[in-house]
């Protein structure tokens, strides 16, 4: 695709970029068939190829209108556009750069702003989420059901003592949601690492992954998090793991974001080199060690996109539940996203909703008895629908396992 940047782009090192990306893209419409926003709406400015050609206008000196601002957000950010992509267009770096320009002469409206300011004060901070939630909680009689659903009541789990003589040490990483959503998923994680031999450290000072901040668009409060983080796991020197692929795919691209600050990338990459997805870190092989009697039950697997597209691996989730025993049954249209993405769900909710009921349906064509996943937005955001349980894979293997 030809584009011509104004020299106000064509200068600076997002603008070159940018340009390199567009010029890949050959226009062939293979990414519409996997867009989610596109299937679901039938609007060629909600697909990738309409995206990227909003994006070029703006580099070429148009100013967008609020509505082209906001086919931009109507972006899920699955990446699916970029798996399907022959031509290996990097759409998910140049929607961040088109969405960072697009600002500065497009702002988004004042409500927009602050649905965003909310949640970034909110949701990457465990004590104050704390509070929303269980005042949520005790609202949720009189919600309307698919609201209500959303909020439930975390399990109580006994935790085991994990054993300091391990020979093998991670980080565990809690994240910040998660740990008030569903504590059991880290109680089952640690129940894991005991059972193969490893221990857990906590960091009771680790921030949020930074993820909430950048995607609400707060650069400077995501960049503070990442080094504070990168700072206190890079003296623990340990292996990190990491419950919820939505958090690992953001830390392992610490490197890329932090590519202005050489001090700091460099650290990321080394840090890169140690962080593990529990898909990642609970191989079959160190599964094996474990005396494990799968359910007969039939699971329906739900690969989020961020492992399965952000982190280039569809197929590693499935495989091991295979390899250990699991009865995995047929799901319709496994590469399409759920609708939750991040913020997106509570930014989008009509058609997050919509995406959601659609993957759902896709979920359930084998009538499973439950659903697994690897990431705590997905799940909390497709329980509210389901009629049967989902849980976080590690759990399952815990429950099956001794």
């Amino acid at each position: 695709m030809q584009t011509k940047i104004t020299p106000q782009y064509s200068n600076t090192s997002k603008g070159k970029v940018a340009q390199k990306i567009i010029s890949n893209c050959v226009h062939c419409g293979f990414c519409s068939a996997t867009c989610p926003t596109y299937l679901n709406t039938g609007n060629e400015l909600n697909s990738p190829r309409g995206r990227i050609y909003l994006i070029k206008q703006l580099l070429e000196g148009d100013l967008l209108s609020q509505t082209s601002l906001e086919h931009l957000n109507l972006c899920l950010q699955c990446h699916n556009c970029e798996t399907t992509c022959p031509s290996g267009v990097e759409y998910g770096k140049l929607y961040e750069i088109g969405q960072e320009l697009l600002k500065e002469t497009t702002p988004n409206s004042l409500s927009t702003r602050l649905k965003y300011f909310f949640f970034s004060q909110t949701l990457p901070y465990p004590k104050r989420f704390a509070i929303i939630f269980n005042l949520h909680r005790l609202a949720k009689p009189f919600l309307p059901k698919a609201l209500a659903n959303q909020f439930k009541t975390p399990r109580s789990n006994d935790p085991l003592l994990l054993n300091s003589t391990f020979k093998e040490h991670i980080i565990l990483f809690k994240g910040c949601v998660q740990r008030i959503l569903a504590p059991e998923i880290n109680q089952s994680i640690e129940n894991l690492l005991q059972k193969t031999q490893t221990s857990a450290t906590h960091c009771d000072k680790e921030n949020c992954c930074g993820a909430i901040d950048w995607h609400a668009g707060n650069k400077n409060a995501a960049y503070k998090k990442m080094k504070h983080n990168i700072d206190m796991w890079t003296e623990l020197n340990q292996p990190l793991l990491i419950s919820a692929s939505g958090c690992s795919a953001f830390i392992k691209q610490y490197h890329e974001h932090l590519e202005d600050n050489s001090n700091y990338a460099k650290k990321a990459e080394i840090l890169l080199k140690k962080t593990f997805d529990t898909v990642d870190y609970f191989t079959p092989e160190k599964l094996s060690q474990l005396k494990i009697t799968p359910t007969k039950e039939k699971i329906a697997c739900h690969t989020p996109c961020t492992l399965q597209h952000w982190q280039k691996n569809p197929n590693t989730l499935t495989n091991t539940l295979k390899a250990i025993g699991f009865n995995l049954v047929h799901t319709n249209n496994p590469h399409l996203c759920c609708g939750s993405a991040g913020l997106y769900s509570a930014m989008n909710p009509k058609l997050s909703n919509t995406i959601k009921i659609n993957k759902v349906n896709d979920l359930t064509v084998s009538q499973p008895d439950r659903v697994v996943s690897n990431n705590i937005g997905c799940l909390n955001h497709l329980q509210s629908d389901l009629n049967v349980p989902i849980q976080h894979w590690c759990e399952v293997v815990d429950e099956w396992s001794e």
